[in-house]
């Protein structure tokens, strides 16, 4: 397979995977913009900007979590659905990110919120279960897995709270 065919093949599967998940009719967020100088999370945004603009899905609030505003966020999408940036940072291995993303979760129980494809990483059981718990208190949540290792954690320990997809 050629380099072209087999971006041409994955491009394909993403919006396969994305389109029946993000709604279109409506404002969307992409939050957890990478305030960081790891350019690999800096191309990951930006092919999230690129599928989300293939599949139509407007835009209308972007932050990191430094510059995130509730009331903002609120205004500018109301019901719209809430997409949180992929990356490998999903746990307790980076706690700033992980604690960025549950207040998300608490400061918005009724939007849907898409976790874009992560990688997992729990080395404390109680901060798993603490995520956990914020998870069934949201009922619209999609986890994207990365990889294998991640969407079997995904589906082991949160699957029956939340919707665990293949990225």
């Amino acid at each position: 397979m050629t380099s072209t065919a087999l971006v041409d093949f994955q491009v394909k599967r993403l919006l396969e995977s994305f389109a029946p998940i993000i709604p279109r009719d409506r404002p969307a967020a992409l939050i957890d913009f990478p305030d960081s100088t790891n350019c690999g999370d800096h191309a990951i945004w930006l092919g999230e900007k690129v599928l989300l603009s293939r599949l139509g899905v407007p835009i209308a609030y972007e932050c990191s979590p430094q510059t995130y505003d509730r009331e903002a966020l609120a205004a500018r999408i109301g019901s719209g659905p809430i997409l949180l940036q992929g990356g490998g940072n999903f746990g307790d291995r980076y706690p700033a990110h992980h604690e960025f993303r549950l207040r998300v979760l608490q400061d918005f129980p009724k939007n849907r919120i898409v976790f874009f494809p992560q990688q997992v990483t729990f080395l404390d059981n109680d901060y798993l279960q603490r995520t956990a718990d914020f998870l069934k208190e949201h009922a619209g949540v999609t986890l994207f897995a990365r990889g294998v290792v991640a969407q079997q954690m995904f589906t082991r320990y949160f699957g029956p709270i939340a919707r665990v997809e293949p990225a």
